[in-house]
């Protein structure tokens, strides 16, 4: 323990002096965040058309198809303009009208209400939604189905439904292969990108971030080709008679968009920062560009941007911006229980527990606890808390539920984004932290040297630590040495090293020695 302890601290005195020097040049920035807010779309005729579709009165006499039709592109109109809830309630209208039939319009339908659902309602629904649509989705659209259904099940821990329905997306593609329609030859492209997000997500999901990193690399080439051809497909009339040019070529930049917003976020979890910025800067731009910022749409590459931003330590930054997508999904009128909301407010909670201001954080991680309780499967698969929630429960006076949550992720096998071996040790280190604030010393010794051997080493895969995680373990080295000098002050009639539970919030930051004071010197400034 004294090796691994040693091997802690060398490696942050020389982290703290990298830091205290300025460390190397930032890259440059995708923006200022209020700049960035300030963003509108640039097309404000086309914006008058779906102002237009949106508001029209369905047709007098039409039979259940033609007003399905309306329906649906009633809730194109809402979802461009940026209302969830109305394009959910649409499409719900279209897909009951033709339910039953079993045709494409049914199959397209469910789909595109799936994905909805996935994006501002009920994530749960969503899923059951899709099962819906499997039986009767055409072979292109069982690539494209059962690629999303794949990611929405892995989201929820579900692996087993996850690898089923990426076997259904292949064995689509197999079958597209064997038909002589030079459209389907043409899309090839498309259906591996798309079949190569899917799995990408579900290794992700399984902690295999080097595959799934080399994955999504290939989708995000492969759907970044098929933005090009599939305007050249287009323009020339070569696509599948369910779509229009507009559609097709839509199609293809989401799911480009999407494999880089996933390449971004992993490269994030990385902390590899220079490579996720400029992955990140493409969809945020181009959907910036085409939505505005403040627009649903675009909500997701937002979130994504406060995650970077938040690992950079840039955590004022990172709070004005979750802040605005947390305001962007109320203006969008999405379910309290949507997981996006969730996850923006977790991004907003964690940028203020940076900040040290706790009892705003908490009242964040409340509300999104509050909407998630909405549906109980919600608060289990999205609610559980994170070691950021714990933080806080910690230092607002409350060790015990820290330590509870605590002791349910690490069971669980981490947070809310998966775990590794650095992950765990700071769960458990952290839990270390809540147990000491309870008096309870030697359990929590045990947790804190448990948690130790995490800091050594390179066993996460992550390059380099960013000033966020350095700060944090900085805290666990930190209180393990309390703890130490105060079990060996009582073997020896001093207390003076004890810590004093309960009372005010604890300074989790404090230092003790000069390897750990430099660490916490240098990642506390970096936040001011």
């Amino acid at each position: 323990m004294l090796r691994c302890l040693v091997g802690v601290l060398t490696f942050f005195t020389a982290c703290g002096a990298a830091l205290s020097q300025g460390g190397s040049a930032a890259p440059q920035a995708i923006g200022g965040v209020s700049a960035l807010l300030e963003s509108v779309p640039s097309d404000p005729a086309k914006l008058a058309e779906l102002q237009a579709r949106y508001r029209a009165k369905p047709p007098r006499g039409g039979n259940g198809f033609s007003l399905a039709r309306f329906h649906y592109e009633r809730a194109q109109a809402a979802g461009e303009l940026g209302d969830s809830r109305g394009e959910i309630e649409g499409l719900r209208k279209a897909a009951a009208l033709v339910r039953g039939t079993g045709g494409e319009e049914e199959a397209q339908y469910l789909q595109e209400l799936a994905s909805a659902l996935a994006r501002g309602g009920n994530f749960f629904e969503a899923l059951a939604i899709c099962e819906r649509a499997f039986p009767i989705a055409n072979l292109g659209r069982l690539v494209t189905l059962g690629s999303a259904a794949a990611a929405y099940y892995a989201a929820i821990g579900n692996a087993d439904r996850a690898h089923a329905a990426i076997a259904r997306a292949e064995d689509g593609y197999a079958r597209v292969r064997q038909l002589r329609s030079p459209i389907a030859r043409s899309m090839s492209g498309f259906f591996m990108g798309v079949i190569h997000l899917g799995r990408g997500v579900i290794l992700l999901a399984d902690g295999r971030r080097g595959e799934a990193e080399a994955l999504l690399r290939r989708s995000v080439q492969e759907l970044g080709e098929e933005r090009t051809r599939a305007r050249a497909r287009a323009s020339s009339g070569q696509i599948p008679s369910s779509q229009s040019p507009e559609s097709h070529v839509q199609m293809a930049d989401y799911w480009h968009d999407a494999a880089e917003l996933r390449l971004a976020d992993l490269l994030t979890g990385l902390e590899r920062l220079d490579e996720a910025e400029a992955v990140l800067r493409g969809p945020l731009s181009r959907l910036s560009a085409r939505f505005g910022a403040r627009h649903f749409n675009t909500a997701q590459a937002l979130d994504s941007y406060a995650g970077l931003l938040y690992m950079q330590a840039r955590f004022r930054d990172a709070e004005e911006l979750g802040r605005a997508v947390v305001e962007i999904y109320g203006k969008a009128r999405v379910l309290p229980e949507a997981m996006p909301l969730a996850r923006s407010r977790r991004e907003w909670a964690r940028s203020l527990v940076a900040q040290q201001r706790w009892d705003e954080a908490l009242a964040v991680f409340e509300a999104m606890r509050t909407g998630l309780a909405v549906d109980s499967r919600s608060v289990g698969s999205f609610g559980a808390g994170d070691i950021d929630w714990a933080t806080v429960l910690i230092a607002t006076g409350k060790p015990g539920k820290a330590a509870a949550m605590l002791r349910s992720l690490i069971a669980r096998g981490g947070g809310p984004s998966g775990s590794d071996t650095l992950q765990t040790g700071m769960l458990r280190g952290m839990l270390g932290i809540a147990l000491s604030r309870t008096g309870r010393r030697s359990e929590a010794l045990h947790e804190l040297e448990a948690a130790l051997p995490a800091f050594a080493g390179g066993e996460s895969g992550i390059e380099e630590r960013s000033r966020v995680r350095e700060r944090r373990i900085a805290r666990i080295v930190d209180t393990y040495i309390k703890l130490q000098s105060g079990a060996r002050g009582r073997k020896t009639g001093d207390s003076a090293g004890a810590l004093k539970a309960g009372g005010e919030a604890p300074q989790l930051a404090s230092s003790v020695d000069s390897a750990s004071a430099t660490i916490s010197r240098s990642t506390l400034n970096s936040s001011r």
